[in-house]
């Protein structure tokens, strides 16, 4: 039985072991010791799992190198000693997009989580995503750890603190699942490069076990001509395809649809597009989300420097709106009301008229001279906000 745990590095050498006693009276009898060797580190790579089924030991697998802090294998799974952070990490493994997964239990311990793009020493500069024990509740979180602190960047209910966690880490979008369901999921730009992989525990008593790891592999870029149509009826996927850019937020092809995967802003733009005039439409639904609509002229980072028309919620009701957005802030260059929210969208963008129709019908106009070129794609907010049947023809 383990009476306790620690983590240290002020003594890194070897030295003598024996018996210290302070005060009378102490007394110890049948004393035993063994030396143990740490196992010579073997180099992997992805597509990876590892079961820990190897035995009981103090030393993580060689395939891992335990970064910081105190972890065992015990009954075939890895178990965190100590009530401060551990981490360990695959050896060899550097990756900037991955899928990685294992079977955790937090129900005795505090925190356990997996670690992707880990570039730091300790317990520095990695993603890491995981459940967290609060009180006899259990929560999904994601968090970074850049610039020399860490951010908590999402957190959604978790209906247990048992199962199988995954996350998915392609580009700028970050996903936690457990049991397969979304838990947990942003967008967020501050470590871009590649890293290693791993799992994280703080506090004592977590458990991990059947770790896998894959490297996913964003599609050729494509370079788009008009006119160009997709229909998006691939296999799900975490990238739309070799045709499409997604520059910011968090989107995957999903039941042959387009769909937001959080709260915040996704957009995604054809690759090699640059134009002034265009005629765009898509099919959209915003009844589970909150805007869905058209990019045009988009000529800047992120979520600036674009005309964009489609359909927004509010509350329980819907309006049609064009926007622009100047690089600096975002306007609304015409608005009007309409009954539905999904439906064939078409953003018109011809000169300084800017036109949105839906199934046929014109909606709003607006004119306006601010962006004379850029590319064309979707904007969409929200969770479950979808796309589909995506056309686009330059004028």
């Amino acid at each position: 039985m383990r009476v306790a745990g620690a983590f240290d590095r002020v003594i890194g050498g070897p030295g003598a072991v024996g018996i210290r006693f302070t005060g009378s009276g102490g007394s110890i009898d049948n004393y035993a010791e063994t030396s143990l060797t740490a196992p010579t580190p073997i180099p992997v790579t992805l597509p990876y799992r590892d079961t820990f089924s190897g035995g009981d030991s103090p030393f993580v697998p060689a395939t891992w190198s335990k970064r910081v802090g105190n972890v065992a294998i015990t009954t075939g799974v890895v178990v965190s000693r100590f009530s401060g952070v551990s981490i360990m990490a695959l050896n060899g493994v550097t990756t900037r997009d991955s899928s990685a997964q294992a079977f955790v239990n937090v129900v005795s311990g505090k925190l356990v989580t997996l670690v992707a793009r880990y570039t730091g020493g300790g317990d520095n500069r990695m993603y890491c995503a995981g459940l967290v024990r609060s009180g006899t509740s259990f929560l999904g979180r994601i968090w970074v750890h850049a610039g020399g602190r860490w951010t908590l960047l999402a957190s959604g209910s978790a209906p247990g603190g048992s199962g199988t966690l995954r996350f998915d880490v392609v580009g700028t979008a970050l996903t936690l699942l457990l049991n397969d369901v979304r838990i947990a999921a942003t967008s967020n730009g501050a470590i871009t490069g590649p890293g290693a992989v791993g799992i994280r525990f703080s506090g004592s008593s977590g458990v991990a076990d059947d770790y896998q790891a894959v490297a996913l592999v964003p599609p050729t870029p494509t370079v788009v001509t008009s006119p160009f149509g997709d229909d998006f009826i691939r296999p799900d996927s975490p990238y739309i395809s070799g045709f499409w850019r997604q520059p910011f937020g968090n989107l995957v092809l999903q039941d042959d649809s387009v769909v937001s995967q959080f709260d915040g802003v996704s957009i995604a733009t054809l690759t090699g597009v640059s134009t002034r005039n265009s005629t765009a439409e898509a099919v959209i639904n915003v009844n589970s989300g909150s805007f869905a609509g058209l990019v045009a002229r988009y000529s800047g980072c992120g979520d600036r420097r674009m005309y964009v028309a489609g359909l927004q919620r509010v509350g329980e009701a819907f309006v049609a709106r064009i926007w622009l957005n100047d690089g600096c802030r975002w306007r609304v260059l015409a608005s009007g009301p309409v009954a539905v929210g999904s439906g064939r969208v078409r953003f018109d963008c011809i000169g300084s008229t800017l036109t949105l129709w839906l199934n046929g019908n014109p909606l709003v106009t607006a004119r306006d001279r601010t962006l004379t070129g850029g590319a064309v794609g979707l904007r969409l907010v929200g969770e479950n906000t979808r796309a589909d049947a995506y056309a686009f023809e330059q004028r």
